[in-house]
């Protein structure tokens, strides 16, 4: 009779537990860190989709792309993101970069991708730590099976790693979409990056010199940008997923001792609270939506109760995020040459090191307009 009762109870707990798995109901929110404003999901699923490194990056800045609302340096204006390919061996640490100033850069993320002899490939995006905190990673939903073949023991932390687990997102079911490091080494960027004549990729583009076509728009609050990428959710968390686990620790740690920069100016913003005043206004978030929905046709998709807010950081008579106008800071550096082909001059500092780039005549040099020099059409934008 004992013996039978304990089976009930061990019989009744995995009940519970199986429902509980089976009724996971993920909610984005913020961070509270910088890194709220550049959405890591929305970034790994155009990487996947670009065809190039530099397409990746025009895409990756596009104002119609909805994704960059970054604005580092308080200027009130989106920041451009500049993407570098660092090779070593058959490892790439793909950059994401903004510079700051003249003589600083600020490092947003990191992609770190690997393949190994048997064509296995591994991909994770990194945020960096001043911006997202430590061991933020974002990777591909790869299989269950595969992974237990590899050796890797799954995040009992991520209920989507298992099959009889579901997702929701408000009460609305996310189909989980697993992939392999097979499946992974055919992404056409993937491809393009492990080509035998591919010269690593780094962008032209510096500090006050940015493309032709691309002109910065004031960035909008947090809510406002969490609504427009609200209606993305049930894709990003079907395909991809949080991970606790470095693929490739060595490359993680050669990175932020040998490659990483990061800018006195972000750091003093960041203490100083200047990126808080973005959370002020959650009455914008169905403009995001409304927003995501005239520009993308189809049903209206509304967030139900539990809507993230973030109370600590409402300030009274906030109109727009920005406003800071920092002084800069912080020694001159040199960029490395050698990195496939002369580029245009840039300094920017690293974490004890010294590069430098040789500049490249005939590149178009476009600079940021002044303020008060975009036009009415900005003025109007409601975020």
């Amino acid at each position: 009779m004992a013996k039978f009762c304990l089976f009930l109870f061990f019989l009744a707990q995995l009940i519970v537990c199986t429902s509980a798995r089976a009724q996971h109901n993920v909610q984005p929110d913020s961070l509270g860190l910088p890194g709220d404003n550049l959405n890591l999901y929305a970034v790994l699923k155009i990487f996947q989709e670009s065809p190039t490194l530099e397409g990746f990056e025009k895409k990756l800045n596009a104002e119609e792309s909805r994704i960059n609302n970054l604005d580092l340096d308080g200027d009130g204006k989106i920041d451009y993101i500049r993407v570098v390919d660092h090779v070593v061996g058959n490892v790439h640490d793909i950059v994401l970069q903004i510079p700051i100033s003249q003589t600083e850069s600020q490092d947003v993320a990191v992609i770190q991708v690997e393949k190994n002899a048997e064509n296995r490939v591994h991909v994770q995006i990194i945020g960096d730590e001043e911006l997202y905190g430590k061991n933020y990673i974002i990777e591909p939903n790869y299989d269950p099976a595969s992974e237990k073949a590899e050796g890797v023991t799954p995040n009992p932390g991520y209920e989507g790693t298992t099959s009889d687990a579901t997702l929701s997102l408000d009460g609305k079911p996310i189909s989980i979409s697993n992939t392999t490091p097979f499946e992974v080494a055919g992404w056409p960027i993937i491809q393009y990056v492990y080509m035998p004549d591919y010269t690593p990729w780094f962008s032209p583009w510096y500090y006050s010199n940015y493309p032709p076509w691309w002109r910065p728009w004031r960035p909008y609050f947090w809510h406002n940008y969490w609504g427009y990428q609200y209606n993305n959710y049930s894709f990003y968390y079907g395909h991809y997923r949080r991970w606790d686990q470095y693929r490739n620790e060595r490359g993680r740690n050669y990175y932020y001792g040998s490659l990483r920069s990061s800018s006195t100016v972000v750091l003093d913003r960041k203490r100083e609270g200047g990126f808080q005043r973005t959370y002020s206004r959650p009455d914008t978030r169905m403009n995001g939506i409304t927003r995501y929905n005239k520009l993308n046709r189809g049903g209206l998709t509304t967030p139900t109760e539990g809507k993230p807010t973030r109370p600590g950081f409402s300030r009274s008579g906030a109109t727009r995020p920005g406003g800071y106008k920092p002084s800069v800071t912080g020694p001159a550096g040199s960029r490395p040459t050698g990195q496939g082909g002369s580029r245009p001059g840039i300094t920017t500092p690293g974490v004890g090191k010294s590069r430098k780039e040789s500049p490249t005549s005939g590149k178009p040099r476009t600079t940021r307009p002044p303020e008060g020099k975009r036009g009415s059409e900005k003025e109007g934008r409601r975020r």
